[in-house]
């Protein structure tokens, strides 16, 4: 076989190997990249794999390394299985494992216990294209935050061969300078004025609600005497009413009637006011007598006279004492 259809076989067999797959890409975030114990209040990695298209020529293992805040590797990737964090000690070169995710297992922090927080899938995530990822967030890092964090990612390809991308960046520390020292108190100082302003204004708040409550209170308590004044003087009322001597009845009212007498069921400790009403008749012509010295105790008397012997009519009384 000549040298033409040698490199025509072998150009041939290179194509038959070509696929076509979704790629992705690896990146790794730290913010911020140098730490100044105390002064520093929190320290973010976050680790994450992203679709990206681009063409794989059969299965490969990327591995790539950067010192930049954030770093970018193609690889095929379809599904992640794990995703793991390493730190190396910068002078020990000492590799620990920070923290870990993968299908079986949730986000984990191996390092840094009490002071890290995790959080992390392999799954998809729906919305940013993200195939999987890991974060890990430091409160207040110090110096043994500092050093080359690694992550890891295995997968399966777009074939279900395994696939594993590495990438690094760096977390440095550095001492605080008379600069960031004055800026830190200087931030400080604002942000405790900005909270006691706001202390201020809640007291306002506080005082004001509390003046508008008990002016509802003193409103309402004002109404509960007011109410209870009139509670008390109905109270005498119906006590007087309870205890009075009240006695009704009728009378029939003719031309030959006379003098009529009436006898009270109960005798009065005084002698009562008498009431008369005229309920009926039959005529108009006639007149009644009643004088208050023909009332007594035990009962009074009254007159009726009529011009007609067909004039008749009821009339009703009411005793009430005084």
């Amino acid at each position: 076989m000549d040298k033409a259809k040698t490199y025509k076989y072998v150009l041939l067999m290179v194509l038959g190997m070509v696929v076509y797959s979704a790629a992705s890409k690896v990146i790794v975030t730290v913010d911020p990249q140098t730490i100044i114990p105390v002064l520093t209040k929190t320290l973010k990695l976050r680790c994450s794999v992203t679709s990206e298209p681009v063409e794989i020529i059969g299965r490969r293992v990327v591995t790539s390394s950067a010192v930049s805040e954030t770093s970018t590797t193609p690889a095929d990737v379809s599904h992640v299985t794990s995703i793991i964090i390493t730190r190396m000690h910068p002078e020990t070169r000492v590799n620990v494992t920070v923290a870990t995710v993968s299908s079986f297992d949730p986000p984990t922090a191996k390092v840094d216990l009490g002071k890290i927080s995790v959080t992390g899938s392999t799954n998809p995530t729906s919305g940013n294209g993200e195939k999987g990822f890991l974060e890990l967030t430091w409160d207040h890092p110090l110096e043994d935050q500092d050093g080359v964090y690694i992550c890891e990612i295995y997968a399966l390809n777009a074939l279900l061969h395994p696939e594993s991308v590495t990438v690094s960046t760096q977390v440095k520390t550095a001492a605080a300078t008379l600069t960031d020292l004055v800026k830190y108190i200087s931030d400080n100082d604002k942000h405790i004025e900005t909270l006691q302003d706001r202390v201020h204004q809640l007291e306002d708040q506080i005082s004001a609600q509390e003046l508008k409550e008990q002016n509802h209170t003193e409103g309402l308590i004002q109404k509960f005497q007011m109410l209870n004044g009139d509670i008390h003087r109905l109270e005498i009322i119906t006590g007087n009413l309870t205890g009075q001597n009240i006695q009704t009845g009728n009378i029939t009212c003719s031309n030959n009637a006379g003098d009529i007498t009436i006898k009270f069921q109960k005798k009065y400790a005084s002698v009562p006011d008498v009431f008369l009403a005229f309920s009926s008749s039959s005529s108009n012509s006639y007149s009644v007598t009643l004088s208050k010295s023909s009332v007594s105790t035990d009962g009074f008397q009254l007159r009726c006279a009529s011009s007609s012997s067909s004039i008749s009519n009821v009339i009703s009384w009411m005793a009430i004492d005084n």
